[in-house]
């Protein structure tokens, strides 16, 4: 379905030729000449696009765009005027108005600018919309979600973010493991320290004591240098042993 638009305009004749113009692009129109109609027909009404003229003979059109974006913030305006200048045109933006045209137009620069209005409107509805749609979403650390498994697998890394207890984390790759360490440290008490990762499945096996553990200098051949292990680089924070489980199993096969 087109949009529902309202012209007001005290000048007849435009105000019928642009309602015929707009109505033969299948936009639905109803037309007011002044202030108070125009108010009359946005109480029973919803209208996504106003083209109103600037004077009018109960006030002016700056008034009544004020008062049609009171009474609804989405709907964009248009504002039409035989006495164009720069300073209006200046507050009638600054007041919320989408554009400010002169009289006499061409009507397919009128069509263009109602199109062009429209998709604004929808735009920022969809905005809008999503950031609503974000807002329900529950959130833990970096991970959303609004499921019931979601939501108890959020209050189950709550509880163990709250001990010093070692935790394992299973799941298929790409399920979000990480995400879920991440939730954890950033919960606990340890937030303040590091946050180390080493992937167990790239060390070789002659390697990984060095790495967790480190080593002195000439411990073994090529250890030219003193090297602190990755326990002690994450003391007081916390250390994710990514992909344990195949170098366990690595070492199972192996005896």
């Amino acid at each position: 379905m087109k949009s529902r638009i309202l012209v007001v305009d005290d000048e007849s004749v435009i105000a019928e030729n642009l309602r015929l113009t707009l109505e033969r692009e299948g936009y639905d129109v109803e037309t007011a000449g002044n202030t108070v109609g125009a108010m009359l027909r946005m109480e029973t009404r919803e209208f996504a696009l106003g083209v109103v003229d600037l004077i009018l003979p109960d006030g002016d059109g700056l008034h009544l765009l004020r008062l049609l974006k009171a009474k609804d913030p989405s709907i964009e305006v248009i504002i039409m005027t035989g006495h164009g200048s720069i300073s209006k045109a200046v507050e009638a933006t600054k007041q919320g108005a989408f554009y400010f045209v002169a009289k006499p137009f061409d009507a397919d620069e009128m069509l263009m600018l109602v199109g062009k209005a429209l998709e604004r409107r929808r735009l920022l509805a969809e905005t809008s919309d999503l950031r609503r749609k974000l807002a329900e979403q529950a959130a833990y650390g970096e991970m959303l979600g609004s499921s019931p498994a979601i939501k108890r697998v959020f209050e189950m890394l709550e509880s163990v973010a709250a001990s010093d207890a070692n935790v394992l984390i299973v799941g298929e790759s790409g399920t979000g493991k990480e995400l879920a360490a991440n939730a954890v440290h950033a919960k606990s008490t340890r937030v303040d320290g590091p946050m180390v990762k080493i992937n167990c499945a790239a060390l070789p096996k002659d390697l990984i004591e060095s790495e967790l553990f480190g080593h002195v200098k000439g411990a073994f051949t090529g250890a030219s240098t003193d090297k602190s292990g990755l326990l002690e680089e994450a003391h007081r924070g916390s250390l994710l042993l990514d992909e344990i489980t195949a170098r366990i199993s690595t070492s199972a096969s192996t005896r």
